[in-house]
C-alpha cells in the first residue's frame, strides 16, 4: 500500500461529516499518531494487515472481542 492510498482511504473515511483525523485513525487501528503520520507519507509493505483493519475501520466493525 501505498501513501496516497492510505491518505485517498483516510480522507474517505468520515466522522461527523469530516475526514476522520490521524488520532482517531491512531486509536482505532491501536498505533501511534506517529505511525499514522508514516503510513500516510510512506505506505506500508505490511499490506493485508493494514488493508483489513482499513475495511474493518470503513465499515463500522470493532476489534474482536471489543464492545
Amino acid at each position: 500500500m501505498t501513501g496516497k492510498e492510505f491518505r485517498a482511504w483516510q480522507a474517505s473515511v468520515e466522522v461527523e461529516g469530516r475526514p476522520m483525523r490521524g488520532s482517531e485513525v491512531a486509536r482505532k487501528m491501536g498505533i501511534t499518531p506517529e505511525h499514522v503520520s508514516r503510513l500516510r507519507r510512506d505506505g506500508s509493505s505490511k499490506d493485508a494487515v493494514y488493508r483489513l483493519a482499513m475495511a474493518a475501520i470503513s465499515s463500522g466493525i470493532k476489534p474482536w472481542g471489543m464492545s
